[in-house]
């Protein structure tokens, strides 16, 4: 697939980001001679004996479209971009694709942090998008969840992740685990928040109740697994002030 990042640029874990930068170290752990994309691979070279780094996933296109098409559905979909503070008000001042780092905004006192939303459109149906971000195995785990106009049902994941072991964590990012999450609840009947917990052995290995709010595990990779029900719970959390605002039935 190749990675989304332009040519001259490379992946930080976040963001695309040039290049031209100093030699690794703690604070800046890519350079243009020791982090370069391999072609087809899916992978970032680990840095050079500058520093001690292991290699980190670039972001693939789920479906191969180019940074361009992703773009333009992006701007023909998206209908809001909403920057909220902890208590569901908007800042209007803080556009959540530009302003917004959430690896940095985590560091922050909570009371100064925001939270990303994107609202989008589609076929008449609003979809609110929030982004993820935790910690799995190895380091940092990130990703999106989209959920249908009742903020419940989950309409698609996407994940990714710094550094989980092939074949093992690293298959939160293969489409048999996301579609796994596709029409879960992160309600459950009395309104209250759960989301999804990704289990071992659950009662449902097919995954055909979707009431259960779980999924079955990836087989080796339970603190991975983890990782990502921890993510998904503490992150939808973040958004119930605004949620309340907005007079979500189940709320």
């Amino acid at each position: 697939i190749g990675c989304e990042c332009p040519l001259g640029q490379i992946f930080d874990g976040l963001s695309c980001v040039d290049a031209e930068l100093p030699l690794c170290d703690e604070e800046n752990p890519w350079s243009d001679e020791s982090a370069i994309c391999v072609d087809g691979g899916g992978r970032w070279n680990e840095c050079g004996s500058s520093c001690d780094v292991e290699p980190i996933d670039c972001i693939p296109s789920d479906d191969g479209r180019s940074p361009e098409e992703a773009e333009e559905l992006y701007n023909q979909y998206v209908i809001e971009e909403l920057s909220l503070r902890n208590d569901g008000t908007v800042n209007e001042n803080l556009n959540p694709f530009s302003d917004i780092n959430l690896a940095k905004e985590l560091k922050k006192d909570y009371s100064d942090q925001h939270f990303p939303l994107y609202v989008a459109e589609i076929d008449s149906e609003k979809f609110y998008i929030i982004e993820l971000r935790g910690v799995g195995l190895w380091d940092a785990i990130w990703g999106y969840m989209s959920l249908k106009s009742d903020f419940n049902t989950i309409n698609g994941v996407s994940f990714d992740h710094k550094g989980e072991t092939a074949g093992l964590g690293a298959e939160i990012t293969k489409d048999w685990f996301k579609d796994s999450f596709v029409n879960e609840k992160v309600f459950n009947e009395n309104g209250d928040l759960v989301g999804i917990t990704v289990l071992k052995g659950n009662n449902d290995p097919n995954n055909t109740d979707k009431d259960d709010h779980e999924v079955d595990a990836i087989s080796g990779s339970t603190i991975t697994g983890d990782g990502v029900t921890d993510m998904i719970i503490e992150r939808l959390n973040n958004y119930l002030p605004y949620l309340k605002k907005l007079n979500i039935a189940q709320l």
